[in-house]
């Protein structure tokens, strides 16, 4: 599988993956301060804790889930960031927590392809790559595509925005 680049939106570079065997990511992903949109279905949730490793491992600071498995890409994420606190000695309390990636779900692909790319933030910290790792048999690369070449200046107001949720735990 090959990581392509589809173009940029806000100044940020949009990357796309299919994958079916995660271990082809590592050594592909970016370095540090990157966003992640992972799509999963409830069908991949066996391979979502394995994808937070992979992505800790290469420092996502955002992670954007979609698709009927979102929630699952949310606890899962939450969680290998508590076990490497846990392993580390560290608790869960605030001082510990500042570089907690921020996660968050949609199973609306387009909203969280919006998010991704025009809103998620970090203080402090510029967030220019958005890596979509779509671990489901549907392809996405032609729709984010698509939106890289035509985002309308109200893309933002497009998308609904009735179930996003956000969370740091």
């Amino acid at each position: 599988m090959v990581m392509v680049k589809l173009g940029k939106i806000n100044d940020r570079n949009v990357e796309y993956i299919k994958v079916n065997d995660l271990s082809v990511l590592k050594g592909k992903l970016p370095k540090d301060n990157w966003i992640l949109l992972a799509v999963a279905d409830i069908e991949q949730t066996n391979k979502i804790h394995e994808l937070s490793v992979i992505c800790f491992d290469h420092y996502v600071r955002y992670v954007c889930g979609t698709g009927s498995g979102g929630t699952k890409i949310d606890d899962y994420f939450d969680e290998e960031y508590l076990i490497r606190l846990f392993r580390a000695g560290k608790e869960p309390i605030d001082e510990n927590l500042d570089d907690m990636p921020m996660t968050v779900w949609s199973e609306n692909f387009e909203e969280e392809f919006w998010f991704a790319t025009c809103l998620a933030n970090e203080e402090n910290i510029e967030l220019n790559k958005v890596v979509c790792i779509n671990l489901t048999d549907v392809d996405y690369e032609n729709e984010i595509l698509y939106y890289t070449n035509n985002t309308p200046i109200d893309f933002p107001l497009r998308a609904n925005h009735g179930n996003r949720v956000s969370s740091c735990f």
